[in-house]
């Protein structure tokens, strides 16, 4: 039983030991990376949307705004190509 105690304390105090090193200091940055971080934050704030519906709008005018003659050459290409 002892054996078992000796065991499970020492494997208890590597465990202590190894985890806090294992974060091997990853969340320090640079200031260039800071910059950018914080200039991407204010990017990201600049173009929130707080209004979907506005957004819906807008992206299905500038879908509908497409060339219809492409989307008909292409269908004729596609039953060109299959009935032949």
């Amino acid at each position: 039983m002892t054996g078992i105690k000796v065991t499970f304390i020492i494997l208890l105090v590597a465990f202590a030991i190894t985890i806090p090193r294992l974060e091997a200091g990853i969340a320090e940055f640079d200031d260039f990376l800071k910059a950018q971080a914080d200039e991407a934050h204010e990017i990201a704030l600049k173009s929130y949307v707080p209004n979907p519906e506005n957004m819906k709008d807008e992206l299905n005018v500038n879908v509908h705004l497409g060339e219809p003659e492409t989307h008909v050459d292409e269908k004729q290409d596609h039953d060109k190509v299959t009935n032949a």
